[in-house]
C-alpha cells in the first residue's frame, strides 16, 4: 500500500522519506516489506499525504470487491462493494448510525441529507471546517438547552467530530483537501 501511495504521489523514495521526516532506509524497508510502521504511524503517513486510508485499505484487503472502484463505476459493482462493506467490514456503530439516518424519526429524509453531505464534500476544506464549527456550536447550544431530538437512538461520537474539526482546520491551513481520524486503532 505504501509503495502504491508513493507511486501515485509521483515521488521518489528519497523525496517521500524527506516529506515524511524519516530516514530513506526506513521507507525502503517499508516498501520492501522488511518492516512496517505501526498502525498509528501508518495512518499518520496517509494523513501527511492528504489521502484517506479506508479506500486503499479495502482495496488491499478485499481486492475482489474494491479494486478499480470509483464513484463512476458500474452501479452493480458499487452495490456489491457497498453490500460487502456493510455486511463484512462496517462496525456495529457504523451500521447503527446509517440506520439512524434512514429510520431515526428525526424528521429529515435521508435523500436530502445525502445531498447535503455530498454538497459539503465538494466544498474546499476551509468551507467544510466552517460548517463543522457551526454544527458543533449548534450542538452545544441545543444540548445545553435540552433540545436535542431522538436521543433514544445512537448518539454521535462528539469527541471524534471535534477531533475532525481540529484536523480539518490544520489540513485547511496546510492547503490539504483531506485528513484522517483513527479511533481505537480503527479507521473511521
Amino acid at each position: 500500500m505504501l509503495k502504491e501511495l508513493r507511486l501515485e504521489s509521483g515521488l521518489s523514495k528519497a523525496a517521500i522519506a524527506e516529506k515524511l521526516w524519516m530516514d530513506d532506509h526506513t521507507w525502503a524497508r517499508y516498501e520492501s516489506g522488511q518492516s512496517a510502521p505501526d498502525v498509528p504511524d501508518f495512518v499518520w503517513i496517509y494523513d501527511q499525504m492528504g489521502r484517506d486510508i479506508l479506500g486503499d485499505l479495502l482495496r488491499f484487503l478485499y481486492p475482489q470487491c474494491y479494486e478499480g472502484l470509483s464513484p463512476g463505476s458500474d452501479i452493480t459493482a458499487l452495490r456489491e462493494a457497498i453490500s460487502h462493506f456493510f455486511l463484512s467490514v462496517a462496525s456495529d456503530r457504523t451500521v447503527r448510525e446509517w440506520a439512524f439516518l434512514m429510520f431515526g424519526g428525526h424528521g429529515s429524509n435521508p435523500g436530502p441529507q445525502m445531498q447535503e453531505f455530498t454538497m459539503i464534500d465538494h466544498l474546499p476544506m476551509k468551507d467544510r471546517v466552517t460548517i463543522a464549527q457551526l454544527v458543533n456550536t449548534l450542538w452545544e447550544m441545543a444540548q445545553a438547552r435540552g433540545e436535542l431530538v431522538c436521543c433514544e437512538h445512537i448518539m454521535p461520537d462528539v469527541e471524534m467530530f471535534r477531533e475532525g474539526v481540529l484536523k480539518g482546520t490544520d489540513a485547511a491551513k496546510d492547503g490539504k483537501n483531506a485528513y484522517i481520524i483513527a479511533a481505537g486503532g480503527q479507521e473511521q
